[in-house]
């Protein structure tokens, strides 16, 4: 079972409603549609984003609301695949091609279609956040290997980082960075490499028995996130590459998740820091915090690991 699989099987049942008692089902059948159909993230996610509307409108009919779903969803963000392809791979003697046809086009009237991009990034976000609400255990470890940049000034915490990657993906390819600035060059030299990052683990230590933390907590999170912190590490890597891009008359960067890292922030005060987020109008629904895509507890349970490098491969 893949975390991403178990999370959209979570938000079917959620959108269907807790009478329908399909949760088991649910997530049974979005693992069968990830293998059989050979779907990455980006086809997952694309996949509950279009079914949505469909799941709430349908819900007597989720298996077809989400089969919908995947075809519009993976036709969206990639190519050769075909509505044939659910119905031969996924429901055969199910549904046939001509109701599948005429779900289409219903689908498409109903689908809001502005900022697709910044939406399929939010909706994978919201899966994370789903899938690690209860992570899956580490059973055995994955043969994937994704990119993952580990930003923390402590060499102790990006050799226990590594070691829980490693552990989880053998093959995974890691690299350290003690600062912003060091960790901005080395996704940019990897950009010009043609070697994408997935996954950027930052930490933000703030000082719980510091006097002014104790004496102004909220003050003292403004000043540290005003400052080079886990932050401004996603706007750092993109932002001056963006600018130049315009000021050039080029299109700036891509900033989906196909081409921008998922940024993670792991500290020992994420609940101080969700906290105040939701007070200064940080926090958005799908867990992101001022432009990172998750902040986590430290210390980060394996479980919680292999969740996020699951969710984070591209």
């Amino acid at each position: 079972m893949h975390s991403m699989s178990a999370a959209v099987g979570r938000a079917i049942a959620a959108l269907v409603g807790e009478d329908a008692d399909i949760l088991d089902e649910a997530i049974a059948f979005a693992e069968e549609a990830r293998t059989s159909l050979v779907m990455d993230n980006a086809m997952l996610a694309a996949s509950i984003m279009f079914a949505q509307p469909l799941l709430v409108i349908w819900k007597p009919h989720w298996r077809f609301a989400y089969a919908i779903g995947i075809s519009l969803g993976s036709k969206w963000v990639t190519e050769g695949f075909y509505l044939g392809d659910v119905v031969d791979q996924l429901i055969p003697g199910e549904l046939n091609l001509a109701m599948m046809r005429e779900g289409e086009a219903a689908a498409v009237d109903l689908m809001c279609w502005t900022d697709l991009g910044s939406r399929l990034r939010s909706f994978r976000n919201a899966l994370h956040q789903v899938a690690q609400s209860e992570p899956l255990q580490l059973n055995e470890p994955s043969a994937a290997s994704i990119r993952v940049l580990i930003v923390d000034p402590s060499p102790n915490a990006c050799e226990t980082y590594r070691e829980m990657i490693l552990a989880c993906q053998p093959a995974a390819r890691v690299h350290v960075a003690h600062s912003v600035a060091h960790a901005v060059t080395h996704k940019r030299t990897a950009d010009s490499a043609g070697e994408q990052i997935e996954l950027v683990i930052v930490a933000l230590q703030l000082a719980a028995d510091d006097e002014e933390y104790a004496a102004d907590a909220h003050g003292r999170l403004q000043r540290v996130l005003a400052g080079p912190n886990a932050f401004h590490v996603a706007a750092a890597m993109d932002g001056p590459a963006a600018w130049q891009a315009v000021d050039a008359g080029t299109p700036p960067p891509r900033t989906d998740f196909l081409y921008k890292p998922f940024v993670a922030v792991v500290s020992e005060q994420a609940e101080t820091i969700h906290e105040h987020a939701a007070l200064s109008e940080w926090h958005r629904s799908d867990g992101s915090i001022n432009g990172c895509d998750a902040v986590l507890q430290a210390p980060l349970p394996l479980r919680a690991m292999r969740t996020l490098l699951e969710c984070s491969e591209v």
